[in-house]
């Protein structure tokens, strides 16, 4: 069992944002955004993903480990996809 497991009501609320972040979480999704453009972070979760089912790593020894997270990755993809859409400037 790892931390979040354990520590769930802690880990199950936002903790890393600051005040002012949030009260403007949108904010947020600019600012990653800024730093990282959808491209980019398609390839770090690619590259993620390609080193965790590569690597031996007894994390993902088991085919349901390993469909779990490719799962998420693809979940994850989608939520940046969507966020991306959301914080666009409005088109006219």
């Amino acid at each position: 069992m790892n931390v979040f497991e354990q520590n769930k009501d802690f880990y199950n609320r936002p903790f890393r944002l600051s005040p002012d972040q949030l009260q403007d979480p949108v904010k947020v999704l600019r600012d990653f955004f800024i730093d990282f453009h959808l491209y980019e972070s398609r390839a770090l979760l690619a590259d993620w993903l390609q080193a965790a089912l590569t690597t031996p790593n007894s994390q993902f020894a088991e085919a349901a480990e390993r469909n779990a997270i490719a799962l998420f990755a693809e979940k994850l993809e989608e939520l940046l996809e969507a966020v991306s859409i959301i914080i666009q400037p409005a088109k006219k």
